[in-house]
């Protein structure tokens, strides 16, 4: 279930519709590629980028691709047999970040200009003066990481804050307002349906918990998950500090699934993967996860998760329990919960798993008591 890219690794996907065709779009090395077929065949679009993360975004027909180290920002049609090419050349800034929001392209983080917010008429962008411009309030040393719309807002962070974006109309254009005093982790920032609550932002902060965010209230839903228990060889804490901006998540609508690739141990690149299933509320690892980027895709009335590793191979993740024909152990992890001394305490524990239909094999369980680092022999429960 993949294809060979470039050695060099991926970078960035995107899936991007486009006229009556469907494009997934990977930054692979220096170059840009788009497959109609879902990964089947690439056609390369693009040469000469930085190898360095790329982020995407749609506005009005065109593709938007801007990059981490601030190249050319560059848009795409999808015609067959065309290349990227780029916004306004005279004018448009070299921006980290761009987001289409009240009928305009927002170019975010530039060069020049951290915190500063470039627009232009989305209709107009690719030959525009590009000299509507404002700045976020916040430290020197400060930068806009993301953004993303929420109902009728844009919400933009930084490292240190949160800000809202409201469409004002006039001069100026558009309103801002602080509403948190904490950041995201680029590439973490989306969208889940909680039962009871409706649509929130989720996203990895800076100091290593995962928030949802309404708009205006927040929550740490992290902390069963936050701790080491030297149980499991993942855990929130146990993130690389110096490698949390490798961080890159999507959220599997196939599933109901938020999935963060992060950066386990002393390691410098993404090691593991850390699922958030929002519909139950649940918690659990992937290991060997060396993934850059994730990307959703449609094609023909369905939807795959598709993944891109430092190989520069594209993988189809969750269709099935099994990695080139040899089958994959899933790991659940119960929390150890105790109200007494352990030597005395009669403990019983109550898991509840979700199997598909088509699932196979067999479950073991295993267990240890007293504080002791062994497991216990595994023992068959269900086959």
């Amino acid at each position: 279930n993949s294809v060979a890219l470039e050695s060099t690794g991926g970078w960035g996907s995107f899936d991007y519709g486009a006229a009556n065709i469907r494009w997934h779009v990977v930054s692979a090395g220096t170059g840009i590629y788009a497959s109609s077929n879902r990964g089947v065949t690439y056609l390369n679009i693009g040469t000469s980028q930085s190898q360095d993360y790329q982020f995407y975004e749609r506005s009005k027909p065109y593709l938007i691709i801007t990059s981490n180290t601030q190249n050319a920002v560059l848009y795409w049609g999808g015609s067959v047999g065309t290349f990227v090419q780029r916004v306004a050349v005279n004018s448009a800034p070299a921006a980290k970040y761009a987001r289409d929001f009240q009928g305009f392209l927002f170019l975010m983080n530039s060069d020049t200009r951290k915190r500063g917010m470039y627009y232009a008429d989305n209709n107009t962008f690719l030959t525009d003066a590009w000299t509507n411009s404002f700045d976020l309030p916040s430290s020197f040393d400060d930068e806009i990481t993301g953004s993303i719309i929420l109902y009728k807002k844009m919400y933009v962070f930084t490292r240190y804050k949160t800000f809202r974006i409201s469409y004002v109309g006039g001069n100026p254009d558009f309103g801002y307002q602080e509403v948190k005093d904490w950041g995201a982790v680029p590439g973490t920032i989306s969208k889940v349906t909680i039962p009871e609550f409706g649509e929130v932002i989720i996203c990895l902060s800076w100091d290593k918990t995962l928030k949802l965010f309404d708009g205006s209230e927040d929550e740490i839903i992290s902390d069963p998950f936050y701790q080491n228990n030297n149980m499991c060889p993942v855990a929130f804490s146990l993130i690389n500090t110096q490698a949390i901006n490798k961080s890159r998540a999507e959220t599997d609508t196939n599933e109901q699934v938020y999935k963060l690739e992060v950066a386990m141990g002393s390691s410098t690149q993404t090691t593991h993967m850390i699922c958030y299933n929002y519909r139950i509320g649940a918690f659990y690892p992937y290991d060997n996860s060396p993934f850059n980027t994730l990307a959703m895709t449609e094609s023909g009335n369905s939807r795959l998760l598709l993944a891109v590793d430092r190989s520069g191979r594209v993988h189809i993740l969750d269709s099935g329990n099994r990695d080139i024909t040899v089958a994959v152990d899933d790991y659940y992890e119960s929390s150890l919960h105790y109200g007494g001394t352990p030597d005395a305490i009669v403990k019983s524990q109550k898991m509840n798993l979700y199997f598909f239909p088509t699932s196979s094999g067999t479950l073991y369980f295993q267990d240890r008591a007293n504080f002791s680092n062994v497991f216990g022999a595994a023992r068959e429960t269900i086959s």
